[in-house]
Order: structure tokens, then C-alpha cells, then sequence
């Protein structure tokens, strides 16, 4: 996950003016990881790693929530 802003052309917005043609941008610094695996038909497992590089998160623990729908 990466933080991201909008943009027209090398202007940010301020995001209190109306603006056509805005285009989202990120600065690659890398924020967390989030895992997801769709374990079987509407069920989603889900865990999110804050603050950590893709390369140090290898599997889901424990601590990963199973969604329904």
C-alpha cells in the first residue's frame, strides 16, 4: 500500500475547487502490505501488515480475519 494524492498536471489540488482531469499519483513510499485470499465462494480472508515491506510479510497469521458475505 502506498499513499497517494490528485494532481492537475504538476499542481496539487487542493481539493477545495472544482477541477477536471485530476490524476491520481503516488510517491512509492511503501505504507503496509495487505493479504487476501478467497478461500471458497463469498469467504475472503483478509490481514494487513502496517508499516512492513512486502519482502517481510510471507503468510497470513493468526491474526487474520475471515469476511462473509
Amino acid at each position: 500500500m502506498v499513499k497517494y494524492d490528485y494532481f492537475k498536471g504538476d499542481n496539487h489540488w487542493n481539493r477545495n475547487s472544482l477541477v477536471k482531469g485530476l490524476k491520481a499519483r503516488n510517491d512509492y513510499r511503501v505504507q503496509g502490505v495487505a493479504l487476501f485470499q478467497m478461500i471458497k465462494d463469498r469467504k475472503l480472508k483478509a490481514e494487513f501488515f502496517p508499516g512492513k515491506q512486502a519482502s517481510r510479510v510471507n503468510a497470513f497469521t493468526k491474526a487474520a480475519a475471515i469476511c462473509e458475505r
